[in-house]
């Protein structure tokens, strides 16, 4: 079984190689966001922003072979990216307006 490779001139890759460098960097991302993720200032804007990240990726990493897409099919990605990019921004308001009436409810030291 070959992977696919952009370029035609060049020859396939085994299939092996692609799947061992995503499972290593899948490994790797999941140690160091465990990492992050157990430090004592870690909260909800470090959580948001890894979520936000994430999702950005298949946002715009999705338009990449869209040349070849039907209008509709472009349209409605848009569309749907659209709706998803505000509803993060909602989410984070959400985010920080509890952080912030969090913050008024501690006493002060």
């Amino acid at each position: 079984m070959k992977a696919f490779t952009p370029n035609p001139k060049f020859r396939a890759l085994p299939f092996w190689i692609p799947m061992s460098g995503g499972i290593a960097w899948a490994a790797m991302v999941f140690l160091i966001i465990r990492r992050w993720s157990s430090a004592s200032g870690w909260g909800d804007a470090h959580r948001y922003a890894l979520i936000f990240g994430a999702m950005m990726v298949p946002i715009v990493g999705g338009f990449a072979g869209s040349g070849s897409w039907p209008r509709t099919d472009l349209m409605g990605k848009t569309v749907f990216d659209v709706i998803a990019i505000f509803l993060l921004i909602a989410l984070g308001r959400v985010f920080q307006n509890r952080s912030s009436t969090d913050s008024l409810q501690k006493p002060l030291n």
